[in-house]
């Protein structure tokens, strides 16, 4: 689609939204941009249309564009709470309203339901990130276990686990310099 795009990409923390948008991009050969909610709000305030312009101007000079609003609820207002973001929540409404061509704007939020449903209603497709299966579960634990331990071990004791949760334990677990094994992972 030539006008671009705006998509929501919704759901739990560490389901891979972020780093889903970033693969897109990269498996179109498109420049990718992240705006992240969680960068220091004073940033922000007071300079919201000229940042949020940089931004949009920026994608528009590097198109085909992938334009990554990360934690977009971290950027917007809250339903039904009004605040200094009210400037931010306004200005995304009303440039997300007027679509660059081919820049791709994505959005990713944990918790749609805290947003309003206008601003909401702005993205054209939304995607649900879940929770992984439990079998998903053990294919990622597989992606990073030697073959001795038995991933079905490790969901058995937690299944609650995102991708990002396992990443960040295999990580620590290489941090720490100990020897992988079924008893290491099943004490983090």
């Amino acid at each position: 689609n030539s006008n671009g795009s705006l998509v929501l990409f919704y759901g739990p923390k560490g389901t891979g939204k972020t780093e889903f948008a970033e693969a897109l991009a990269g498996e179109y050969g498109y420049n990718y941009i992240v705006v992240s909610g969680s960068q220091p709000e004073d940033k922000f305030v007071g300079e919201t249309e000229k940042t949020l312009d940089k931004y949009l101007e920026r994608a528009k000079q590097l198109t085909p564009c992938v334009l990554l609003f990360d934690e977009i609820d971290s950027l917007v207002e809250k339903k039904g709470f009004m605040s200094h973001k009210s400037s931010w929540t306004g200005l995304l409404q009303s440039k997300l309203s007027k679509p660059l061509e081919g820049v791709y704007i994505v959005g990713t939020v944990n918790r749609p339901d805290m947003l309003s449903g206008t601003f909401i209603d702005r993205f054209v497709h939304k995607l649900y990130f879940g929770m992984p299966t439990s079998q998903d579960q053990e294919a990622v634990w597989r992606l990073y276990l030697p073959d001795s331990i038995d991933p079905k071990a490790l969901v058995s004791v937690n299944d609650k686990l995102s991708c990002r949760d396992i990443s960040r334990a295999v990580q620590i677990v290489k941090e720490y310099g100990v020897a992988p094994s079924l008893e290491v992972y099943r004490h983090l």
